[in-house]
């Protein structure tokens, strides 16, 4: 998750490929999109023989119009290949990473670095 961008992406395949070969993933837009690896996804699906579950989990930054939105229709573009179930809050809300401290503390180290990089004056750094 420590990661900027494309690399961020590129790590969460990685890793959840090595974890389990069930495990598939994409992003929305950008790398990987699902619309790119849809008739992928959906020829393994097709292929499995049965009724498979199927989670869908935003990992980065999908909260509010995203969840709501683009996870729906990815549910409805494989709803009928398999049983899709999106990912919630324990309290039964949307799922979104941005609601948990340890990622925004990653978000604004990230910036924090960025300006560092940049050579921005300290004031102009988050310091908290």
């Amino acid at each position: 998750m420590d990661n900027p961008g494309h690399q961020a992406v590129t790590y969460c395949d990685t890793f959840l490929s090595q974890l389990s070969e069930k495990n598939v993933s994409c992003s929305l837009e950008g790398a990987m999109p699902f619309h790119t690896i849809k008739a992928s996804l959906q020829r393994t699906l097709k292929d499995s023989g049965s009724l498979p579950k199927l989670r869908v989990i935003p990992l980065l930054l999908v909260s509010g119009n995203h969840f709501v939105k683009d996870m729906n229709d990815i549910k409805s573009q494989l709803d009928a290949l398999c049983d899709v179930e999106l990912a919630h809050a324990e309290d039964g809300t949307s799922f979104n990473l941005l609601s948990l401290p340890e990622v925004t503390d990653i978000i604004f180290k990230q910036i924090d670095e960025g300006l560092i990089r940049l050579r921005a004056p300290e004031q102009d750094h988050h310091n908290g």
